[in-house]
């Protein structure tokens, strides 16, 4: 069966994240997209940041999300072919597909005690067959890359506290000047998200980002999300 060990990092997916760090010139920098640079909001900018920075990279890149749908597809696909699926085979699974087997038996079993009874190995060979083969067959359907959630959320919470901070709605688009085009946010509220994403966001080596173009294809993804609520 493939290994729970996360192929990316070498570990379960838990670690102790590197704290933000971040000057005062950087932070006066991104504060300027406010409209003002005073002590005080410094002050809460880097509190603000910090915070939400430590749960972005909690998450980024990390847990049952650093495996794809393919490894966790592959993982089923190895589990339904043992000769009798347990309880404690399931623990082993990588940690999306663990989740993903999770939460199918939580829907089948609204009451609870899945963890428990995953661990006393009272599930039935059938019914764990059963819930692997379906979620299979889900992630087969599925198809295309993953979404990025992770920085769904980063956006969302940027975009609160920018909201908090003006008491303006965030707005988003790439055109700087008429008839010109910009990778880049050319709103207020677009350039201060753009600014603190960069501060964020730990760019890994092997996949280097353009944060301008990834940000603004996830402020437009927020545009869209607000648009439906």
């Amino acid at each position: 069966m493939p290994p729970r060990k996360d192929p990316h990092h070498g570990d379960d997916g838990f670690h102790d994240v590197e704290p933000l760090e971040v000057s005062d010139a950087a932070l006066k920098e991104i504060a300027e997209h406010l409209g003002r640079t005073d002590a005080d909001t410094i002050a809460g900018l880097r509190h603000q940041l910090t915070n939400i920075a430590a749960r972005y990279r909690n998450w980024d890149g990390r847990g049952p999300k650093r495996f794809t749908r393919g490894e966790a597809g592959a993982a089923l696909e190895e589990l339904v072919k043992l000769d009798r699926i347990t309880g404690p085979d399931i623990m082993r699974l990588n940690g999306r597909a663990e989740v993903a087997m999770i939460d199918a038996l939580w829907a089948r079993y609204p009451r609870g005690g899945v963890i428990k009874r995953l661990a006393a190995d009272t599930f039935s060979d059938e019914v764990l067959r059963e819930t692997a083969r379906g979620l299979r067959k889900k992630m087969e359907a599925k198809g295309g890359a993953d979404k990025d959630r992770e920085v769904d959320w980063l956006i969302d919470k940027l975009a609160a506290l920018y909201t908090d901070a003006t008491q303006k709605e965030v707005t988003h688009h790439n055109r700087p000047a008429p008839g010109e085009y910009s990778s880049r946010s050319a709103t207020p509220a677009g350039q201060f998200i753009t600014a603190c994403v960069k501060v964020i966001v730990v760019e890994k080596p092997d996949k280097p980002k353009s944060f301008d173009s990834y940000v603004s294809t996830a402020l437009r993804r927020y545009i869209k999300r607000k648009k439906k609520k």
